[in-house]
């Protein structure tokens, strides 16, 4: 949206003869777009900027849903839980959770469905199971909510875990 207002901008303004946008026309933009979808992160002028000279003022596809979507949602907050309470999960812990949260549900069958369409697993057992791919775009999906970093250590007095600083 907001490389596709830059251009209609940039082209009616040399139709007008005037070779410019004026002064801050594309940071306005940006931060107008930023607060009309809510959007946190970074926007690059510069990017914007050459996406309008390629012409390329369409959005990306976002790709097709996970269809674990909803069970996502639960382990999520489950995961921000964890954290709280300084139980923070591993890899591991994280995969083998959420194939035990689809366990034996619909969710399952469309994981199930959504490899074998796509032929995402080598071993048939493995259909209808996550692995380390999933969890790192799950990562990669919630990154906004979900911070990953090195073990720390904290007090002794277990009262003071869940304390505000």
């Amino acid at each position: 949206a907001i490389a596709y207002d830059y251009a209609t901008e940039i082209t009616s303004r040399k139709a007008k003869g005037k070779a410019r946008a004026m002064r801050g026309f594309l940071s306005n933009l940006i931060d107008k777009k930023r607060d009309d979808f809510g959007v946190v992160g970074f926007i690059s002028e510069e990017t914007i900027r050459s996406r309008a000279k390629r012409k390329n003022t369409g959005p990306n596809h976002p790709g097709t849903r996970s269809p674990l979507e909803e069970a996502e949602k639960a382990l999520l907050v489950i995961i921000i839980q964890m954290g709280k309470i300084r139980q923070p999960l591993t890899c591991e812990e994280g995969i083998t959770l959420m194939n035990d949260l689809i366990k034996n549900t619909p969710s399952q069958d469309a994981v199930k469905e959504f490899q074998m369409v796509r032929r995402l697993c080598a071993i048939e057992e493995n259909y209808g199971k996550v692995g380390t791919h999933w969890w790192a775009l799950f990562l990669k999906r919630h990154r906004d909510r979900i911070a990953t970093k090195r073990g720390e250590k904290f007090a002794c007095i277990r009262a003071d875990w869940t304390k505000k600083s």
